[in-house]
């Protein structure tokens, strides 16, 4: 009797198992059960919104646009503005830009830091943004109808540009005052350097941007000033947003000795990448450098460097924007993905992230008079070494 008890209560409890376990599997099944976390249930999520939008979604819509907001919202959940996932071009977007030529509207932007938007720090002369009005210090408020809040600089530059002569239409805070301006796209040639001779034959170098281009730019601007005398030089680089790393480095490379560290790079694995400089052909006069705000990623990696190394070097204006980390591009299967990937330091072990440089010499251009007190100040430091 007792042995029979055992065998009926034994096989229950297997089928109470059995049944337990299909109820189970139908609830995952038909997503009744609520896993909050985990990919599993990111996939049973989709699922369902999808079975929303089938249902009562009231317009078309095409699916590759709908996983491309997947993805770039899936990105945009690490809180981390310096890291997107960008979608595979189709095919015929390929083959337009191969038969047209990109181009853009004449600008040099960074990014506010108080408006966190993009804001104008030159509009070349003779350009598309100039000729119709486009001052330095604009914010950009909309681009072609697109808000532009928390908006990546590098989307807003790809946004300015297009194929051919067409138009991009651009809302604008200049003051207290909203403007709208249509600016015709243009090619033109990308000048990233400009130079000219101050008094006391200090020379001038504004640099807005670093790119490939720019290690010429840079050196030609500097031939063609110490050449003509200059004995000091003012390398400016308020508003410039950074760039190519390795330009920057190319760049230093002018002030040092051959074999000389940059700046490394430390990333989640503790692995160290290290830029060195290679040209024994150094210049030797005193210099200075001009930061403010704008003044991020590249441009503190460049002034870190010869900081360091130039001990009679200083900055002048404002504490600079404190841009300590790098990020990395890779390809994939369906598009790409720039990540944040390791904090960069100068060559004494500094990472300025959240920080930024301090200037020696605290001095701000006053927009009411016609001299840059900036400029000024500098001037009068080397012209007294």
């Amino acid at each position: 009797m007792n042995k029979k008890f055992l065998k009926g209560f034994a096989a229950g409890l297997f089928l109470a198992f059995i049944l337990s376990t299909f109820i189970l599997w139908l609830m995952i099944r038909d997503r009744k059960l609520n896993i909050p976390y985990g990919r599993n249930a990111m996939t049973v999520r989709l699922d369902d919104i999808q079975d929303y939008i089938d249902q009562f979604y009231l317009n078309d819509y095409v699916d590759k646009d709908l996983y491309n907001g997947a993805y770039k919202g899936y990105v945009e959940g690490l809180g981390d503005k310096y890291s997107a996932f960008y979608p595979k071009r189709d095919l015929q977007e390929v083959k337009d830009e191969l038969n047209s030529n990109i181009v853009g509207i004449g600008v040099y932007m960074t990014i506010d830091s108080e408006e966190n938007r993009p804001k104008i720090t030159k509009a070349i002369a003779g350009e598309g943004a100039a000729k119709n009005g486009v001052e330095e210090g604009d914010i950009l408020l909309e681009i072609d109808g697109t808000d532009t809040l928390d908006m990546p600089l590098e989307v807003a530059e790809e946004m300015l540009q297009g194929y051919g002569a067409t138009t991009v239409s651009l809302k604008i805070k200049r003051g207290t005052e909203e403007l709208t301006i249509d600016v015709k796209r243009r090619a033109a040639d990308i000048i990233y350097v400009e130079q000219k001779m101050l008094d006391n034959n200090v020379g001038y170098v504004k640099i807005y941007r670093f790119d490939g281009a720019t290690v010429g730019q840079f050196s030609s601007a500097v031939d063609e000033l110490t050449e003509n005398g200059a004995k000091a030089l003012i390398i400016d680089l308020r508003g410039n947003p950074g760039g190519d790393t390795n330009a920057t480095a190319r760049i230093c490379d002018r002030f040092l000795e051959a074999g000389k560290l940059v700046m490394y790079a430390v990333d989640k694995n503790g692995r160290r990448d290290e830029y060195k400089s290679s040209d024994d052909i150094t210049l030797d006069i005193p210099v200075a450098f001009l930061m403010d705000k704008g003044s991020a990623s590249s441009s503190e990696v460049m002034v870190g460097c010869l900081k360091y190394y130039l001990s009679d070097s200083k900055i002048f204006g404002e504490t600079s924007f404190g841009k300590g980390i790098m990020q990395t591009t890779y390809l994939m299967n369906g598009g790409s993905i720039k990540l944040t990937t390791a904090y960069w330091y100068t060559p004494d072990g500094v990472c300025i992230h959240h920080k930024g440089f301090e200037p020696d010499f605290p001095v701000e251009d006053d927009p009411e008079t016609e001299n840059d007190e900036v400029i000024d100040e500098a001037v009068k430091y080397l012209a007294a070494k």
